[in-house]
């Protein structure tokens, strides 16, 4: 497989290999970017995994004090 033209935070380029086109699944977006992103998509996709574990543990305590009485 080709390897990613995106760029990291630092600058350098992605190790990666690239799934779909010139660029890997986090660098993706950098294609329609002018000066090339930092890591494409992964801050939101850090939060909303942040976001679905909270609510998943919340759920998983929820179960857990039916489950005792």
């Amino acid at each position: 497989m080709p390897q990613c033209e995106g760029t990291t935070k630092a600058g350098a380029r992605c190790k990666r290999d690239a799934t779909d086109g010139p660029y890997c699944a986090f660098h993706v977006d950098q294609a329609s970017d002018e000066g090339g992103g930092s890591t494409g998509g992964r801050p939101e996709k850090r939060s909303t995994d942040l976001l679905l574990i909270g609510v998943v543990a919340l759920a998983l305590v929820a179960i857990r004090r039916v489950i005792r009485f």
